[in-house]
């Protein structure tokens, strides 16, 4: 997931464990400037999703073409981001973004709720996201300035969306037939979700997969032996 620009402006992400952590930084006027994602992040393996989807058979599985580059978020699907120096617009805008990432689309009832900050003080604000009905947690740190803060903000839990996960899914494992073990739209860990999948495949039958997340959104498939 890459930095984005704004008055004030993400410039890093972080992950520590199973929380999502993201930084940013921005001015008290508008500037365009440019910003670099920071390092991959690092993330710790948690244990094994559940067996919960071991027991899928070829029957269970859901059809659909493979897609020829692995699935990405679409930006554009995003309203335009806050114009002036607001922070608490900024950041909200900011966090839907980020929870968009990881649902693969844009709920266009999303909504994003940070309590009040100017930015000029050293504090911590929660925030709520909620996409497809599915709300998650932010906690974000803001290191305040006069004319610069920046601010981290971290959640354990983001939205998914099933369609999305299963075609990076048919994507990794190169077939038509997936399944993944979840409701349309589900909440799910940063780094080990806790959700595993089923693919088809030609000399086992099935194989399961687990997947896990990163902090910048995408989605990655691990199989088991």
């Amino acid at each position: 997931m890459s930095a984005t620009t704004l008055a004030r402006s993400a410039v890093g992400l972080a992950a520590a464990g199973a929380l999502v952590t993201l930084s940013g930084c921005g001015l008290l006027f508008p500037q365009d400037s440019a910003t670099d994602p920071a390092a991959d992040p690092v993330i710790e393996e948690s244990p094994a999703a559940e067996e919960s989807a071991a027991d899928e058979t070829a029957s269970d599985l859901r059809n659909g073409p493979i897609p020829d580059e692995r699935p990405e978020f679409d930006t554009g699907e995003l309203p335009p981001k806050p114009e002036g120096s607001d922070p608490r617009a900024a950041i909200e805008w900011e966090l839907i973004s980020s929870a968009s990432k990881f649902a693969g689309s844009y709920d266009p009832d999303s909504t994003s709720d940070c309590a009040a900050t100017d930015g000029s003080k050293d504090e911590t604000i929660t925030c709520t996201t909620v996409v497809y009905g599915l709300t998650s947690e932010w906690s974000v740190d803001i290191t305040g300035g006069d004319f610069v803060f920046s601010y981290k903000y971290t959640a354990d839990k983001v939205p998914l969306a099933r369609d999305f996960m299963e075609d990076g899914l048919r994507h990794t494992a190169d077939v038509e037939n997936v399944a993944c073990d979840m409701e349309e739209y589900q909440l799910g860990s940063v780094g080990s979700s806790g959700i595993a999948c089923v693919a088809e495949d030609e000399y086992e039958g099935t194989r399961t997969y687990d997947a896990e997340t990163s902090a910048y959104g995408s989605i990655s498939f691990y199989g088991r032996y």
